[in-house]
């Protein structure tokens, strides 16, 4: 058994805590309530992003907040602009390649 890796961000305004530790494509999201409590969503998908999520950051930059992601069994790291709570949309000038 794996031990479950979670990375708590804000999507669009909302708490999120995020799996790395998914089986399927993309990235299980929880939300997190006042009181602490993990309420399952749905996973965060997005043209491109088809395999499980190795690593994540994230990082607010002006008015727009982006993820970059590495997946697993492929080199490179990926660009993602957060468009909602549960939505992603692909940033492929923004991509590194061969990171």
């Amino acid at each position: 058994l794996s031990t479950p890796r979670l990375e708590l961000i804000s999507l669009d305004g909302a708490l999120q805590a995020i799996s790395l530790t998914g089986a399927a494509p993309g990235l299980p999201s929880y939300t997190v309530t006042d009181q602490g409590d993990l309420v399952a969503g749905a996973y965060l998908k997005a043209p491109g992003l088809g395999a499980q999520i190795a690593t994540m950051a994230s990082a607010q930059i002006g008015n727009a907040q982006y993820l970059w992601v590495s997946e697993t069994g492929r080199s490179g790291i990926d660009c993602y602009r957060v468009t909602g709570a549960s939505s992603l949309r692909a940033e492929p000038a923004h991509s590194a390649a061969g990171a």
